[in-house]
């Protein structure tokens, strides 16, 4: 069943797949931007008028659901891989939902620096991610060698199941503010 009501104003996603329609913002509605106000607007009286996305009106509810969406689509073979992120924030869970809504596709692993605080690993596990700690710096460059970016990028290479997308040196989001106009 396709959007019930389409053109008439409501917003119902039905059927096998409405999850993953719901979740492709071509479907939805352009997120709505708002004015800052004049006293939080710091620049107003430059006649500088700012505006802000509201991404709480997008079904991941942050700012890296638009590029991690972006990501997937242009690597299919996500759909069927084991996807691979070195993140333990927004990035990988947009990544988590966005792949189990897509493809259903609910293998997604966090490659996170052992540092992190274990209420916010309870946190990736409670949204179906498999964790990966390593040591380390939680900020790496993109292109150490010894860094885990790098790791991920050959652990993707030599093993056919595994798609590494790789948010720090991926077109899709290194220009995430043009990814963001679509919508």
């Amino acid at each position: 069943m396709e959007n019930m009501g389409q053109g008439e104003g409501l917003n119902v996603f039905s059927g096998t797949d409405a999850v993953s329609r719901y979740f492709d913002p071509d479907n939805l509605p352009l997120l709505p931007l708002v004015e800052i106000p004049s006293k939080l607007n710091p620049l107003r009286n430059e006649k500088v008028r700012i505006y802000a996305k509201m991404l709480t009106a997008h079904p991941a509810l942050n700012v890296k659901a638009l590029p991690a969406l972006n990501m997937l689509r242009h690597e299919p073979s996500a759909a069927s891989k084991s996807v691979v992120e070195a993140s333990s924030g927004s990035t990988v869970l947009s990544l988590a939902m966005a792949a189990r809504a897509l493809y259903g596709n609910d293998n997604v692993c966090a490659y996170v620096t052992n540092k992190k605080q274990p209420d916010q690993l309870r946190l990736l596990r409670l949204f179906g991610l498999k964790i990966a700690l390593y040591g380390g710096l939680a900020q790496q460059e993109p292109h150490d060698p010894k860094g885990i970016m790098s790791r991920l990028r050959r652990l993707a290479k030599a093993d056919e199941n595994i798609c590494y997308l790789g948010q720090y040196d991926n077109d899709q989001v290194s220009g995430s503010a043009r990814r963001h106009m679509r919508w």
